[in-house]
């Protein structure tokens, strides 16, 4: 079912289930206004939505996540507040943002929730006072527990309240030289709906990566997107509610480091927080390892025009260790380790050393995948050097 609205004349609107929405003239909503999961509601521009006696309920759930994008006016006659669900399975970290520009960490309650401190490579609590500001563009991690004796039961969503950010967030990145994880920084969607991560202009980025890293919690890894040659995520469409890592290309300091999340990439999507997609380039292959868990780790080796065997930011990703028990999954390559690599030739570089480690002791199996971008009939090996047998 497709409804669109489009009133130039103003209109009066119960709460409603819609699948795909426009909205546009002055839209009048009695009792509140409720997106349902997996609806797309789009406030065009000029318009007012104008809610009484109720609240707008952007929803989530395990399936699908928040998807308002806001171009109009959002205000209320008598009482009210607009709210966005997050959806947290329990007993897994998540990595997390807040949509809102003046939510606190309150919203969390009974929740364990973490922030990420780049200049002493360390985790930090965030719990007393509950009033310390979600700060818009920033990333964290959160914990919602199955069992949480003798405080009251984690609930499996939050709901996030105040005024949504709509216009461009400038994330303050750090970069400390001394730092092991010297220009590590996680930042968040800032918007109840995706932002497209696609290398357009209007993202500034300036001394980064063309990638991002983004938490899969069952997988209990990273998947990674780069704007110029793709990734293990589906796309580069940041769910909203979602962090993801950003890094520094020169991770010294001496060089300004800086980005905007830009208003104008947000879109509808239906990404949740994690996807694993196809490939469209040439001469990809994806390995993928999983034991007796749903826990597993991806790797990805290419070869492209402009690509080379050192770092290149443009084009590569480097690895992020995802959980102690999560099986590990990269290639080592002059001296890095890279959860992407791209490399010029595969005929000049036909050998690629590729790295595993158990998180927990079991059987594993290696799988591939996009073996059909290379040329037909080219032989593809996996050696295993331990037991010097080669795997067609």
């Amino acid at each position: 079912m497709m409804k669109k609205i489009k009133k130039t004349n103003a209109v009066r609107l119960l709460t409603s289930i819609i699948l795909l929405a426009l909205l546009t003239g002055n839209i009048f909503a009695q009792g509140g206004f409720i997106v349902h999961p997996g609806n797309d509601v789009t406030l065009g521009t000029g318009t007012t939505l104008d809610i009484t006696d109720g609240n707008l309920l952007i929803q989530d759930d395990n399936g699908n996540a928040p998807s308002f994008l806001q171009n109009g006016t959002v205000q209320f006659t008598g009482t009210g507040l607009v709210q966005v669900e997050q959806y947290l399975t329990k007993d897994k970290w998540h990595g997390i943002s807040s949509p809102m520009g003046d939510e606190v960490n309150g919203a969390y309650m009974w929740i364990y929730l973490m922030k990420w401190l780049e200049p002493t490579n360390e985790w930090q609590d965030i719990f007393d006072p509950t009033t310390q500001p979600l700060v818009p563009g920033k990333g964290y991690f959160a914990w919602s527990n199955s069992n949480n004796n003798p405080y009251p039961a984690t609930p499996d969503f939050v709901t996030l309240s105040g005024t949504p950010n709509y216009q461009d967030i400038n994330p303050v990145l750090e970069v400390t030289d001394a730092s092991i994880k010297s220009g590590w920084n996680l930042v968040g969607n800032p918007f109840p709906c995706a932002v497209d991560w696609n290398g357009d202009a209007a993202w500034n980025l300036v001394n980064l990566d063309a990638s991002i890293w983004v938490w899969d919690p069952v997988a209990g890894n990273y998947k990674v997107w780069n704007h110029t040659s793709g990734g293990s995520l589906e796309s580069g469409e940041i769910a909203a509610t979602q962090s993801f890592w950003v890094h520094a290309d020169d991770t010294t300091g001496a060089t300004a480091t800086s980005m905007t999340i830009p208003a104008s990439q947000r879109t509808h999507s239906n990404n949740i927080f994690y996807k694993n997609g196809g490939n469209d380039l040439s001469n990809q292959i994806k390995l993928k390892v999983q034991g007796n868990t749903p826990e597993n780790d991806e790797c990805i080796i290419g070869f492209m025009e402009g690509a080379s065997l050192g770092m290149n930011s443009a084009y590569d990703a480097l690895y992020l260790k995802g959980n102690e028990t999560a099986p590990s999954l990269y290639s080592m390559v002059s001296g890095s380790k890279y959860a992407m690599k791209q490399l010029p030739d595969w005929e000049q570089y036909n050998a690629v050393p590729l790295n595993f480690k158990a998180g927990i002791p079991g059987t594993y199996t290696i799988s591939a995948s996009w073996t059909e971008s290379f040329p037909e009939g080219l032989p593809i090996f996996l050696e295993d050097i331990k037991e010097n047998y080669f795997q067609d």
